[in-house]
């Protein structure tokens, strides 16, 4: 994909509008986890290097309801402080180098992809920078349209992640290994068509694998499981026989008695069980395959991470890439519950690369033309 590259950019004494992506988990008003507004330290180190006039910064943050200024951006300026190691100020008439805009979603037009809106938002700049690829699959005012009214460039970030999932879709270093895991197969079905064509090994857990037990007549007890997509399932292992595609399954399972872990093999379960995580038969076999990839992808939780008799399997995977990461093996992973066990398991600083994105990840991923990415496409 032949991106506009923000260093053929003409950016001397230039406004720049960087939509930026600052929708961060928040509890009693502070910021959890400052990843997002870190990712974006790159872009603007460029940027001022590049001696601009002024940077704003642009983002939206969770739902609001239409009056209701309770997620107001501005709380977030001294966490972007720190992640950026420059002062930063807040609204349009800030004279700081870099300052902060309003919560785009204040504004309903910007959800609609109004193109008034965006024409608006392109009177405070000279030049349009998206380095939000977290959003890059919304067609949004501040994602697409506004690329009809600037000059627009990717980010070093959002280039950087385009460049990572077109290597993994290249296939370009073999054996090439998938591990999908999330609760439901309706969610991620283009995902794995996808990778079905592309892979070497497809490695699937979470709540999707037990609807691919339950196609192929294996009882789950009370598991969740999308009955409606049996016929899916079916096709998708069709697929990857034809293809050569080694799909590996659970053999063994977690469920729990009075709160207390116990694994089993997949066909001893009882109708009142639930399959709650991987167990360590299943772990050996990922363990197996994944000592000889040359590339890993990883998105999705294999079991319940939130509980802790439901992590283990999860953490083990991170555990696992984390032993076999070098710089032979590209090895890539994104999702919200997968970068929160990478960072658990302590093995951030080992991965090639890893995705603060959730559903342009998956889309990308899925073949999906994404439109903010298209938009930024060489003309």
């Amino acid at each position: 994909m032949n991106l506009q590259k923000l260093s053929s950019a003409d950016l001397e004494n230039k406004t720049v509008l960087v939509r930026a992506d600052f929708n961060v988990p928040i509890y009693e008003g502070r910021v959890l986890e400052t990843a997002r507004l870190k990712a974006l330290s790159k872009t603007i180190k460029f940027l001022l290097q590049s001696n601009v006039k002024q940077i704003r910064l642009m983002s939206h943050l969770g739902r609001p309801k239409l009056g209701d200024k309770s997620l107001s951006l501005e709380f977030l300026t001294p966490y972007l402080e720190k992640a950026l190691g420059h002062k930063v100020g807040f609204g349009l008439n800030s004279d700081e180098k870099i300052s902060l805009l309003e919560n785009l979603r204040f504004d309903t037009r910007e959800e609609l992809n109004d193109k008034g809106f965006a024409q608006e938002l392109s009177a405070f700049g000279d030049i349009f920078v998206n380095d939000a690829f977290s959003v890059s699959h919304r067609a949004h005012a501040s994602v697409e349209s506004i690329t009809h009214f600037l000059p627009s460039y990717a980010g070093l970030e959002l280039e950087k992640e385009v460049f990572y999932l077109e290597k993994v879709l290249s296939s370009s270093k073999r054996p090439t290994v998938a591990i999908i895991g999330g609760s439901k197969v309706s969610t991620k079905i283009g995902v794995l068509k996808n990778l079905a064509k592309k892979v070497d090994t497809l490695i699937l857990g979470g709540g999707m694998a037990n609807t691919f037990l339950f196609a192929q007549g294996f009882d789950v007890g009370t598991s969740l499981v999308e009955k409606d997509f049996k016929e899916t399932a079916l096709a998708l292992i069709s697929t990857c026989k034809e293809r050569g595609v080694d799909l590996l399954l659970p053999c063994d399972r977690a469920i729990v008695e009075n709160r207390v872990r116990k694994e089993i093999n997949v066909e001893d379960i009882k109708p009142h069980e639930c399959f709650v995580d991987i167990g360590e038969k299943t772990l050996h076999k990922i363990d197996e395959v994944l000592k000889n990839a040359k590339t890993i992808l990883w998105n999705g939780p294999v079991g319940i991470f939130e509980e802790e008799w439901g992590a283990k399997g999860t953490l083990e995977i991170a555990k696992l890439i984390g032993k076999y990461a070098s710089p032979e093996v590209l090895s890539i992973a994104g999702g919200g519950e997968t970068v929160a066990a990478i960072y658990k398991a302590k093995i951030e600083q080992k991965l090639t690369h890893i995705s603060m994105a959730g559903g342009a990840f998956l889309e990308y991923l899925g073949g999906d033309i994404l439109p903010g990415i298209k938009a930024l496409e060489e003309k």
